[in-house]
């Protein structure tokens, strides 16, 4: 009775792009400001104003249509679409509904290590409405946001998993930032996403007699990709549930009724579940129309090599160049490579470890690592750490410690110390070296000093030395202990280790 029950997932993501003004007006395209400053009869449907298709809004959408391998439309045209809400002045959204900026394109994502392709049905240009801010009295109207420049892309519903989903909207705003299209900032509603779910059961799929899917619920408005997950979650055991219910009272899973919901997070200890907005026996009518006032959008081959040109390196095939190149982790090459800001630093940092310095060799690939791994682990944790570190100064501090001149302890406190005193102005390794020594940081390498070390230590534990001329090759850690005690921590390890065992051996004969 309870079946095999599958899911069909599909997107609908709406994309605010990052052009200075409106779609169709001069206003400002920004947002978190005072209410209602970024306005014009234009944007807020006063009789006999007319709009004027923006060209930054149409680059930007041209070069995410490209991005993600849209069919592009070179003659595509704007509809209207009606419907009454507060906050939609004009009493209708200008679209594309009947011939889209772009069909068919496609994103790659990855998934517990295997890639998948996530095809794309459209991409369109589009209007954004107002924004309604409710409280318990009023609801007050902000049109800010009124006439926003939006691309919506919708994928075909082939995602099964809220895994699936939370891996296809990171990809998307990865790429989304990378060719500067949008911030994708989803607190600020930058990119939201309607999620549109049903389940089926794929033991009975295919019988002609039995009806096994069941109806297409939409959950509108998720402003965060944990959001967006969770309500995957859900809403995928609250439809399996409501099936088998309807299965089990004998009726047919098309009589359940087709909802529009929305989501509630958790909160004061009630978990988050959706919640229904609206029935709907049929699709709504919008009465779309040709908009009268806009011309349809000709693009020239030009326009196509234009946008392709302005798209940089993504970061899916920067995480592949950096395995290769630097032979970087999987996990180091995906945070570090999270936004665009600090993949560039990790990209400066590795240049500068290329530059030649007079009597070193070459860098090695274990540098590299070296420097994302003080990157991620060691700069982050630093308040402004980016800001006050320069990224040659981290290929610098690589090297000391590489070279034994400090060590990596010391190297946390040279990194706090740079950090404070921000040292922003052109430098090389000699600004490190100078502060290295006054702070005492340096590491002793002279072997004279080291086998004074070793000797010290060796007459203070005569047990260590018996234990290992009896084979036991641990005790030669007992007495490398000591001897970096008697240093008080600044003998360089490899070098003391070196040198002890050398002197083991001569003791031995």
């Amino acid at each position: 009775m309870s079946g095999l029950w599958k899911t069909r997932i599909g997107l609908e993501v709406h994309v605010r792009l990052a052009s200075r003004s409106k779609l169709f007006c001069a206003c400002p395209n920004l947002f978190e400001t005072n209410p209602n400053v970024h306005i014009c009869p234009v944007c807020t449907g006063q009789p006999g104003s007319l709009p004027a298709l923006g060209r930054g809004a149409v680059e930007l959408a041209l070069r995410a249509a490209v991005l993600f391998d849209f069919d592009v439309a070179m003659l595509s045209r704007f509809d209207r679409k009606h419907y009454f809400y507060p906050d939609l002045p004009k009493g209708y959204q200008v679209t594309q509904q009947e011939v889209p900026l772009g069909r068919d394109g496609q994103l790659e994502i990855e998934v517990d290590g295997r890639r998948v392709r996530i095809p794309l049905s459209r991409i369109h240009i589009e209007e954004d409405a107002g924004r309604s801010v409710h409280s318990e009295e009023h609801t007050r109207i902000d049109f800010n946001r009124a006439g926003a420049p939006l691309v919506e892309i919708v994928t075909d519903p082939v995602m099964e998993t809220a895994q699936e989903v939370g891996a296809f909207l990171r990809r998307l705003r990865e790429e989304l930032r990378y060719a500067g299209v949008s911030d994708g900032d989803m607190d600020k509603g930058s990119m939201r996403t309607d999620v549109n779910i049903s389940v089926y059961d794929s033991s009975r799929l295919g019988r002609a007699e039995v009806d096994a899917e069941g109806p297409r619920v939409e959950i509108k408005n998720l402003n965060s990709i944990r959001a967006a997950q969770d309500a995957v979650d859900f809403e995928v055991a609250r439809q399996i549930q409501e099936a088998q219910e309807t299965i089990r009272r004998g009726a047919q899973l098309h009589s359940i009724t087709v909802q529009t919901r929305r989501w509630v997070a958790s909160s004061e200890g009630l978990p988050g579940h959706s919640k229904l907005m609206r029935t709907k026996a049929s699709q709504l009518d919008y009465r779309f129309l040709e908009d009268p006032d806009l011309l349809p959008l000709a693009l020239l081959a030009t326009d196509l090599d234009a946008a392709r040109a302005m798209l940089p390196e993504g970061p899916l095939a920067m995480r592949d160049r950096w395995r290769c190149e630097y032979d970087l982790s999987a996990h180091d090459a995906e945070v570090l490579s999270s936004s665009p800001q600090l993949a560039a630093y990790f990209e400066a940092t590795a240049r500068a470890l290329q530059a030649p310095v007079r009597g070193e060799s070459p860098p090695a690939r274990q540098s590299y690592k070296a420097a994302a791994n003080w990157i991620i682990n060691d700069l982050a944790s630093l308040s402004s750490g980016f800001d006050k570190v320069a990224p040659f100064q981290v290929a610098a501090l690589v090297r000391l410690v590489e070279s034994a001149y400090i060590s990596h302890k010391s190297g946390r406190l040279l990194l706090s110390a740079l950090v404070a005193r921000h040292v922003d102005q052109p430098g090389h390794d000699g600004d490190l070296l100078e502060m290295a020594q006054a702070l005492d940081l340096e590491l002793v390498n002279d072997s004279a000093l080291l086998d004074e070390y070793c000797y010290a230590a060796m007459a203070r534990r005569e047990d260590a030395i018996q234990s290992w001329q009896a084979g036991r090759l641990q005790a030669a850690d007992a007495l490398l202990g000591e001897a970096m005690m008697l240093s008080r921590g600044k003998a360089a390890p490899d070098k003391l280790r070196a040198r002890l065992l050398a002197l083991l051996e001569v003791h031995d004969t």
